[in-house]
């Protein structure tokens, strides 16, 4: 069974470091549409138009696709000075206890962002400026978190594996 686990786990980590990819990228848009922007502004008078919901839009995406490589490589904020002191095995048993506690928080989200989605796309909601639908970019980002999710949810096994293994 942990061969399946481990090969499911390999595919979420393979789309984790794509979606990182692509928040990469995005950032990049990000970092030359400001001063391109601001240059426009003050040389010309003139701005790119959407520039404002371009990068809302491109934060969004950006957070949410980093979010399952920041948890693989656990780049995100833990406090740990107690859980540090425990043996290996309770340890393990609390950190896994914890990320079944986000995989459910995880999940919620998710789904409650596809609801907004559907939502959105049915009332036909777009942007201001650009006149973009808004529902792809929360479908996108619902489904980044579900990637989350997968990651979560092996974190959460491995750390379960642990346990049993040391005893």
């Amino acid at each position: 069974m942990w061969q399946y686990i481990e090969k499911a786990e390999k595919v979420v980590t393979a789309l984790s470091k794509f979606f990182l990819i692509c928040a990469s990228i995005i950032i990049l848009f990000i970092m030359a549409l400001i001063p391109i922007d601001v240059l426009l502004r003050y040389f010309f008078s003139q701005s790119i138009t959407g520039t404002y919901e371009l990068v809302e839009m491109g934060t969004a995406l950006m957070i949410f696709f980093a979010l399952a490589m920041t948890h693989h490589y656990r780049e995100h904020i833990a406090i740990g000075f107690l859980v540090d002191r425990l043996s290996h095995r309770v340890r393990n048993f609390i950190e896994g206890s914890v990320e079944a506690v986000v995989f459910i928080v995880v999940i919620v989200m998710g789904y409650q962002l596809w609801e907004h989605a559907m939502r959105i796309m049915n009332r036909s909601i777009i942007t201001t400026d650009l006149g973009l639908p808004m529902y792809p970019f929360i479908i996108i980002v619902a489904g980044a978190t579900f990637i989350f999710a997968a990651k979560v949810l092996f974190n959460g096994l491995s750390h379960f594996r642990e346990v049993a293994q040391k005893s």
